[in-house]
């Protein structure tokens, strides 16, 4: 097993442990969401059998709740007040619109 290998253990369980997302994990590791996810999804899979179906899972559910977490953000946004249209920076061909 070389260092490589190591890393992507080290990875997979953290997102199983903390069952959190490929870009938390990043975020974590200093590596690129997609290296995380190619790792997580074709090189444990080599190595962990079971490791791989726990992360699967953790993943699988994320991708379920991805537009959850997307409109709870936006309502944020929009509760805070700090959406560029609402403060007037329209952008694009149309200016004022």
């Amino acid at each position: 097993m070389n260092s490589l290998d190591i890393f992507v253990l080290e990875i997979a369980h953290f997102i199983a442990e903390k069952r959190c997302t490929v870009r938390e994990a990043a975020v974590v590791f200093c590596v690129s969401k997609s290296c995380v996810h190619n790792y997580v999804t074709k090189r444990l899979a080599r190595l962990d059998l079971v490791l791989f179906a726990r992360v699967e899972e953790v993943l699988k559910h994320n991708f379920d709740v991805k537009h959850l977490r997307g409109g709870a953000s936006t309502k944020r946004m929009w509760q805070s007040g700090k959406s560029r249209v609402m403060q007037g920076d329209r952008q694009g061909p149309i200016q004022g619109l």
